[in-house]
């Protein structure tokens, strides 16, 4: 292997666990790239407690296939004095876009968007710091497909080694017993998508309809599967499910948080629990705008479809 570069990549994801588990894979497909370490500070923020990332993940297996080196928020914030804030350069072109979805973008903003891409591909910039929710691999399309052409497949293959922690395993199999054969998998996103006025606003799109979950499962478990597993943020949802499916609904027991968007979600523990459980079922019906759900899914090779 070539000698480690001189750049230095520091990263601070943002939001919850599936934003953070994409952001951290794409941000590895860079620092391979690079040749370098990514330097990874995973603290409190938005969307995500104080929950450290060696209780979530085998830590261990991670940081020494992956290069990774976990670093202090005051080690970031330092860093990010002297660095090229990556999030500043391309929040205006890309991530502001996506986030106020489809707010228009000034054109003097997308000119400049040309200039970022050859700066940062052609390593002109020597520290870059980037504080973000977004899978960067997304950020940089189209044009990272013909500059890293096997960056998906990276990405993919990260995902998969984002293997749960044994604490999470741990607490997870009481759970798994109650699995057997052919479990449905079901993810309910309602909590932080029904707490803003932007999201109350688009709440078709954006919240579930715990009707259609219920309606869809019915239909699966006379035709299918045998029991399902239910995630949610929502207590009442829980409630319905358990109503209408009684023994044959499996859930796993924990303390329900309130989900404020873009404000700290407590229960992340929980949260990983959940969606590795999730990622043991054989087919899953997901939120339409969830990562949580996405990684669970992507995880495991796991057949999905969007209620």
């Amino acid at each position: 292997m070539s000698d480690k570069s001189d750049i230095k990549l520091y990263l601070k994801p943002y939001n919850g666990l599936g934003n953070r588990f994409r952001v951290l894979a794409s941000a590895i497909v860079f620092a391979k790239y690079f040749n370098t370490e990514l330097k990874l500070n995973w603290t409190s923020t938005r969307g995500f407690d104080d929950t450290p990332l060696k209780d979530l993940i085998d830590i261990d297996y991670f940081i020494s296939k992956y290069d990774v080196k976990l670093i202090s928020n005051d080690e970031y914030e330092n860093a990010e004095k002297s660095c090229v804030l990556l999030h500043k350069k391309f929040n205006d072109v890309h991530e502001r876009h996506s986030q106020t979805h489809n707010k228009e973008i000034d054109n003097s903003e997308k000119q400049k968007r040309p200039v970022y891409i050859n700066d940062f591909f052609s390593k002109k910039w020597n520290e870059v710091a980037v504080r973000t929710s977004s899978n960067l691999l997304n950020v940089f399309q189209p044009e990272v497909d013909s500059i890293i052409p096997e960056a998906w497949v990276l990405y993919s293959n990260i995902i998969k080694d984002i293997k749960p922690s044994k604490k999470v395993l741990d607490m997870s199999s009481q759970t798994m017993k109650k699995f057997g054969d052919n479990v449905l998998g079901v993810h309910i996103r309602r909590g932080d998508a029904t707490n803003t006025d932007f999201y109350s606003e688009h709440k078709n799109k954006y919240s579930s309809d715990v009707n259609k979950y219920i309606k869809r499962t019915k239909e699966l478990l006379n035709s299918k599967y045998k029991k399902v597993f239910v995630a949610t943020d929502c207590t009442n949802s829980l409630e319905m499910f358990k109503k209408t499916f009684n023994d044959r609904c499996i859930t796993y027991e924990k303390n329900f948080n309130e989900s404020v968007w873009h404000k700290q979600k407590q229960g992340q523990f929980d949260a990983r629990v959940e969606q590795h459980l999730l990622s043991c079922t054989d087919y899953l019906l997901t939120s339409e705008w969830s990562t949580f759900s996405d990684f669970a899914k992507n995880y495991s090779n796991i057949n999905s479809e969007i209620i």
